[in-house]
């Protein structure tokens, strides 16, 4: 059975992400080149071919999702740019330790201007041990402002605590994570709120597989608020997510693998099955 995703952030792409790398030590900003956005045929993907190009096929104009990166696929550069006429929206750049793992990430706006960066450690066994996230842009700090994200985990890799500081240093939000494992794998978290009315239990089953099955959120009088259902398929994984109650289906994201684990596409689906948007995959191989 084929892992369900290496890349937490393929949900979460938006704009067309297009790949360069520099030598320099300075932060290149994108050329002006558009990228051929043309996918891979997959019977010509290999192991040996390294991710070059997404680009977002939106089917609503109104829709708007965010971008989250957490790696930059081992390149120097990454650049997110308007697919219609190729503009630059925005870069990041990236540094690894001896175990190409991130351990600085840096975003800079169309004009290179530093608006965040996010430090990460490891634990020796590779697993992540803390993320800070901190946001630099001067004109956007002000009394209150959010301006720190401190993220730690277990051994395993499970969060355990959470902090939210504003500008001055002052804690503004703080969540405590008590995590249960069952021959290695996290089956409970229970998420303690310690400034709000947060508070929420997460359950977690497996199948025959080992692979997660479900993923049941519910408050602390034990009544289900959210469930997530994952479903696989030969080279179609799915990931259905459920209304407050656990119960009605609200929408779903589909992945497309070819047979060496490479993703293909992805789909982001309405509960009634149309489609939200699409992400396809196009690769560089040196073969």
């Amino acid at each position: 059975m084929k892992r369900f995703f290496k890349k937490p952030l393929f949900m979460a792409l938006f704009f067309a992400l297009f790949i360069c790398c520099n030598d320099n030590d300075e932060p290149t900003p994108a050329s002006d080149d558009k990228p051929t956005l043309t996918p891979t045929e997959p019977e010509s993907i290999d192991s040996s071919c390294d991710l070059k190009v997404v680009y977002r096929d939106s089917k609503n104009s109104n829709r708007i999702s965010t971008s989250y990166v957490n790696d930059g696929y081992g390149s120097d550069t990454v650049e997110y740019r308007e697919y219609a006429d190729s503009s630059l929206v925005y870069y990041m750049t990236f540094e690894y330790n001896s175990q190409t793992q991130v351990t600085l990430a840096k975003r800079f706006d169309m004009n290179g201007v530093l608006g965040s960066e996010q430090s990460t450690e490891y634990w020796p066994t590779g697993k992540k041990k803390m993320t800070k996230v901190v946001r630099k842009k001067l004109e956007t700090l002000y009394d209150k402002t959010n301006t720190t994200q401190e993220s730690y985990f277990d051994e395993n890799g499970k969060i355990i605590e959470y902090k939210n500081l504003n500008n001055s240093g002052s804690l503004m939000n703080h969540v405590v994570y008590t995590n249960t494992y069952d021959e290695g794998k996290l089956v409970k978290a229970i998420r303690d709120d310690l400034f709000y009315n947060y508070d929420a239990i997460v359950e977690y089953s497996y199948n025959s597989d080992g692979l997660i099955d479900e993923m049941v959120t519910k408050n602390m009088s034990e009544e289900v608020t959210a469930r997530t259902k994952y479903e696989y398929g030969e080279g179609i994984n799915e990931v259905k997510r459920y209304s407050s109650d656990g119960t009605v289906l609200i929408g779903s994201e589909k992945f497309f693998r070819d047979e060496n684990d490479k993703i293909l596409k992805t789909q982001s689906l309405e509960a009634d099955g149309s489609i939200r948007n699409e992400h396809h995959y196009s690769y560089k191989c040196s073969n």
